[in-house]
């Protein structure tokens, strides 16, 4: 390939568009309450209401998916991320601010969300 047309594909290659890519929380495994570590297991829901997952891409319910779209900042044992969250009962994602919290030890944690709602504690899936 000759040094012009490098410079062209190189240019192209430079200005296409990124695709945005969703964040990960710093913990390790899955948290949730027993219908939601037995989803982390299996990858099945029991149908339970009171179904609910924290993992590092997301945040999960009966009837939510928050996907971690980014972490806003972090303090002691608060991690302030923006969430897009789909519910079953609404078309399309909504954009929501959420802290998670490691809560009373090591292997614990919340989720408050900016509506209000928390969700938690989760304990660490086994």
């Amino acid at each position: 390939m000759k040094a012009g047309r490098r410079t062209i594909f190189a240019s192209l290659v430079c200005s296409a568009p990124l695709a945005v890519s969703a964040a990960s929380l710093p913990i390790e495994g899955e948290y949730g309450n027993k219908a939601g570590c037995l989803f982390a297991k299996t990858g099945e829901s029991t149908g339970e209401e009171d179904f609910i997952l924290l993992s590092p891409k997301e945040i999960r319910s009966a009837v939510s998916l928050c996907e971690i779209k980014s972490i806003d900042k972090t303090a002691g044992n608060k991690i302030g991320v923006t969430l897009s969250c789909a519910d079953e009962r609404e078309a399309g994602n909504i954009p929501l601010h959420a802290d998670v919290i490691r809560a009373g030890g090591k292997n614990i944690y919340r989720v408050d969300f900016s509506d209000g709602t928390s969700w938690g504690p989760f304990k660490k899936c086994r």
